[in-house]
């Protein structure tokens, strides 16, 4: 998590050009079926075994990163959420890189849960839909 923040605030404070720049105009695409099937592949690598200290949110983004996709909030920005509570599920919709931008991915999402469990530790689930 720690990484996404810092390269999130670089990003906010206008340190970095490769920042999340969606057109509302563009007709949103689909995520192929092969690079949805390489990203759950890398999802399940790490998260197998599902047991954590801490929710390896730097680690799923950057696998959704280095296949040039991105996670977003609801105003089409780049995600900055908080994951809360002892057990929760979130979906996160998704951009793929189109030339200097990005696209919203209509056919597939983030999908997220976890919970803690007695020994303090955390179970994650994570795989795009």
């Amino acid at each position: 998590m720690e990484r996404y923040m810092k390269k999130l605030l670089n990003e906010q404070n206008g340190i970095s050009s490769d920042k999340v720049l969606i057109d509302p105009e563009a007709p949103q695409v689909s995520l192929p079926k092969n690079n949805r099937n390489r990203i759950n592949r890398k999802l399940q690598d790490i998260t197998s075994p599902p047991y954590y200290h801490e929710i390896p949110l730097d680690d799923i983004f950057e696998i959704l990163e280095e296949n040039d996709v991105m996670p977003l909030q609801e105003d089409d920005t780049l995600w900055s959420g908080l994951l809360l509570g002892a057990d929760g599920r979130t979906t996160i919709r998704l951009a793929l890189k189109n030339g200097a931008g990005y696209r919203k991915i209509k056919n597939s999402m983030l999908v997220l849960t976890w919970h803690k469990m007695d020994s303090g530790r955390w179970e994650v689930v994570t795989y795009l839909s």
